[in-house]
């Protein structure tokens, strides 16, 4: 299982914490449902980038490259 972890703008990663922290507890969330823990991935390395292109967002590239395998 993967988890794309994001917010759009660098601002909104510091200013919705609680966003941020409930995006992380869906890893403990997937756990609680029978996931084992090393099966779920939290890709994270897209905080603060826009969506509007996926251009230097290699988080959401990698997830895009995992899913259409």
């Amino acid at each position: 299982m993967r988890l794309h972890v994001t917010q759009l703008r660098a601002r909104q990663v510091f200013e919705n914490t609680e966003s941020t922290e409930r995006q992380y507890a869906l890893r403990e969330r997937a756990v609680s449902l029978g996931w084992k823990i090393d099966q779920v991935f939290v890709i994270d390395s897209d905080l603060g980038q826009s969506g509007a292109s996926a251009v230097d967002r290699e988080g959401f590239q990698r997830l895009v490259t995992e899913v259409s395998m």
